[in-house]
């Protein structure tokens, strides 16, 4: 298992996996979570929240601005199969 902190982590360890598996770059990305009791869902969104919007111009002033990013991942229990398997959080 490879713990992953940060985006580059992340964006490191897929680019990995789709190299060893290139067959899996068209497939859906799964999730699993609470390993005592393993759920699956997907993946339903990707967004940032926080900071200065790069797309938005400056018209909202009652916004703060200040606040740092963060990148949420947002996973949804719309899944054909609604337990992860445990191998899931085994090592690689």
């Amino acid at each position: 298992m490879r713990n992953v902190a940060t985006l580059n982590e992340l964006i490191e360890t897929l680019q990995e996996m789709l190299d060893d598996y290139p067959e899996l770059g068209d497939q859906p990305v799964n999730v699993g979570y609470q390993p005592n009791y393993p759920l699956a869902g997907v993946i339903a969104n990707v967004v940032v929240i926080g900071g200065d919007d790069p797309e938005e111009e400056d018209e909202d002033e009652d916004e703060d601005e200040d606040s740092e990013p963060a990148l949420w991942i947002a996973i949804s229990d719309n899944h054909s199969e609604p337990y992860a398997p445990r191998a899931a959080w085994e090592h690689r």
